[in-house]
């Protein structure tokens, strides 16, 4: 890199390794963060729940898979 000392240089191509690691690991972390979330929507409304992810469109869906075959099961007292 000219015009910017080596210890400036070696900084930045430090933190261009840092961002791409960063990179590399936020599609896995999408993905864990949603399975959270599914989990715990089967907890509280039963079924099985599937996840859409389209980093493309950047859309995160989760769904109830058999939804409307009477697996959602409120607790007393709740509204679905």
């Amino acid at each position: 890199m000219a015009g910017i000392s080596r210890n400036a240089a070696e900084r930045v191509d430090e933190i261009k390794q840092q961002a791409l690691a960063r990179a590399a690991r936020q599609p896995r972390q999408v993905v864990a963060m949603a399975k959270v979330i599914a989990e715990i929507m089967e907890e509280m409304h039963g079924g099985r729940w599937s996840i859409d992810i389209n980093h493309k469109t950047k859309f995160v869906m989760i769904a109830q898979d058999d939804f409307g075959r009477g697996t959602i099961r409120p607790k007393h007292g709740e509204a679905v």
